[in-house]
Order: structure tokens, then C-alpha cells, then sequence
């Protein structure tokens, strides 16, 4: 218990120390942005689009130490953005969804067993909901819609889990399916023809939703692991706001038919 304590302290002093050199990039990136955009009031550059998405998470502001991992994933978040989101353009639910994912990666390497991370993450889900919901807290998050379903789904899916002690990597597709499947999904709309086939919802954006359903479920065999993750793409195209809660639901109605409940490791 103790060495996992220490562990979960380790995580949180990290990510102070990112919090720090974040706010220190920010101010910097502030200045470089004034820089290029010093004479050039009408003119768009790749960099300055570049600078802008890197401080795009960044400038949300946080009131208590629970909301540290989200700027943990933004460290992530914005080497991720320069390679795959065009310089010159705003991607605001991209941006999100990358932030959140990587949010998520950090959950997996926290144990449910672990009060430290218990009551770190209750933290975390609280004090989001308060600013997602408006209630009484002075910020917001710079990417979130006011009352944000798909939002609300995934940190009450987090809470639960932690609360349940249950490994969270049961559900590692909801951490990763949906969001490759939009960030894959744009990234090839604006290079290549990749059509529609329900709503905004793309091929190109679906197959990647599959790809990343299949590699990242914990449990079952390839053939087994197929056939979920073709379920998963296709609630996920299905759900809309509610894509979140679809594709947990899949994944845990798929779990305990195929696997015997028992305790098991939170990083298998």
C-alpha cells in the first residue's frame, strides 16, 4: 500500500513541476506571439498558428491542485497538435479531445486501490463538473461547451470505477477509440476525399475508431477482439453526444460475458 502511496505522490510532484514549466512556456509563447503578429495584423503564419495551438490548453486556469493532470496532458497534448491539426486553423473540439485522452493515459498509470488516488481523482471529476456545469466555480475550461455531456459521461465513468476499485483499464477504449476516430477523421478531410456515412460521422474517422477499439481492449481473443471493436465503431457512430456512454457500455457488457469477474491487476 505504501509503495503505491509514494508512487501516486511521485505523479502529482510531477505534475507540479509541469505546471510550472508550463506557466513558464506560456509566458513565452505570449511573447513570440506578439512577435509575429507585430506588423503582420491582417497576416496569418504557420507559425503563429502553431504557437496558438500550443498555448491553447495551457491558458486554462485551475484553482486547486485536483486539476493538475490536465496540464500534464496538455504536455502531451501539444506536441501531439503540431503533428497531426494544420498550423494555420482552429481545432477546438480536436484540441479537447486530445487534452482529455491524454488525461485519461494518466488515469491508467493511478491505482484504484491506492486513498491517495481514490481521492485524487474525486478531486479531479468534482471540481470539473463545478466548472462544466457553472456551479459556483470561477473558471472554465477554455475547450469545454457549458454542460458538456460527453464530458460529464467520461468523468463519471472515471469516478465510478475508482470508486468500484475496478482496474480502469477495462475501458482503455473509451480513453482512446473516440478520439482517434475524431482526430483521425479530420486530419483526413483535409487531405483527402473521406465521406460521410452518418451525420459528421466519416469512414476514414469510424475505421479508426475500430483500429483503436481492437488494440486498446484488455481482454478476449483477435477474433473476439474484432467483433467488439466493429460494435464499438458502430455505437460510436451511432451515439452522437452520448458516444462515451455507448462505447463503455459496449466494452463492459462485452467484459463480463467473456470474462470470469475477478481481481485483477489495474495495469494489465
Amino acid at each position: 500500500m505504501m509503495s503505491w502511496t509514494w508512487n501516486t505522490v511521485g505523479w502529482i510532484l510531477f505534475e507540479l513541476f509541469v505546471l510550472a514549466v508550463g506557466e513558464f512556456g506560456r509566458i513565452s509563447i505570449f511573447v513570440a506571439r506578439k512577435w509575429v503578429h507585430a506588423g503582420k495584423k491582417h497576416q496569418s503564419s504557420p507559425l503563429a498558428g502553431s504557437v496558438s495551438i500550443s498555448t491553447m490548453c495551457l491558458l486554462t486556469r485551475t484553482f486547486s491542485i485536483c486539476n493538475l493532470n490536465l496540464h500534464f496532458s496538455t504536455t502531451i497534448t501539444n506536441f501531439m497538435q503540431n503533428f497531426f491539426l494544420p498550423a494555420h486553423t482552429h481545432h477546438n473540439q480536436s484540441t479537447r479531445t486530445l487534452a482529455f485522452t491524454a488525461s485519461g493515459l494518466m488515469m491508467l498509470f493511478l491505482d484504484p486501490a491506492d486513498p491517495l488516488a481514490r481521492y485524487f481523482v474525486y478531486a479531479v471529476v468534482v471540481s470539473s463538473l463545478m466548472m462544466v456545469w457553472e456551479l459556483g466555480a470561477p473558471f472554465k475550461f477554455r475547450y469545454a461547451q457549458t454542460r458538456d455531456v460527453g464530458i460529464t459521461v467520461y468523468l463519471i465513468i472515471v469516478a465510478i470505477f475508482f470508486y468500484l476499485q475496478t482496474p480502469l483499464s477495462i475501458i482503455r477504449p473509451v480513453f482512446f477509440a473516440d478520439p482517434c476516430g475524431a482526430v483521425v477523421g479530420k486530419w483526413l478531410s483535409a487531405r483527402i476525399r473521406n465521406p460521410a456515412w452518418i451525420g459528421k460521422k466519416t469512414v476514414g474517422g469510424t475505421l479508426a475508431v475500430f483500429t483503436a477499439g481492437y488494440f486498446s481492449l484488455a481482454f478476449g481473443s483477435p477474433i473476439e477482439r474484432l467483433f467488439i471493436a466493429a460494435v464499438i465503431a458502430f455505437a460510436e457512430g451511432m451515439s452522437a453526444a452520448y458516444d462515451n456512454l455507448f462505447i463503455a457500455a459496449v466494452v463492459l457488457v462485452s467484459y463480463f460475458a467473456l470474462v470470469e469477474p475477478a481481481p485483477t491487476s489495474a495495469f494489465t
